[in-house]
């Protein structure tokens, strides 16, 4: 889904370098949308072999930018408190 690839395109600049900062050592993050119904989606932090570091709550597809927002802080916070 194009979602999953531009789901940056949803976050502030503030956000967008949060995201910056913590990609640095390998890490990234992705969005899933579930296959089936109904669709929802949430937000991940993966390590360099792709394996999950923290998830987010999931919301209804499709998407508001203030659900990336609040998912993708929640995900953050989650990695921070793991790591």
């Amino acid at each position: 889904m194009a979602f999953e690839l531009r789901w940056q395109v949803h976050l502030d600049q503030e956000r967008l370098a949060r995201l910056r900062f913590l990609t640095a050592g390998g890490r990234s993050a992705a969005v899933t949308v579930s296959s089936q119904k109904p669709y929802t989606f949430m937000v991940s932090w993966l390590d360099v072999l792709r394996s999950p570091l923290s998830n987010s709550d999931s919301y209804a597809y499709p998407p508001h930018s203030e659900q990336v927002c609040e998912l993708f802080d929640q995900a953050c916070q989650r990695l921070e408190q793991n790591f």
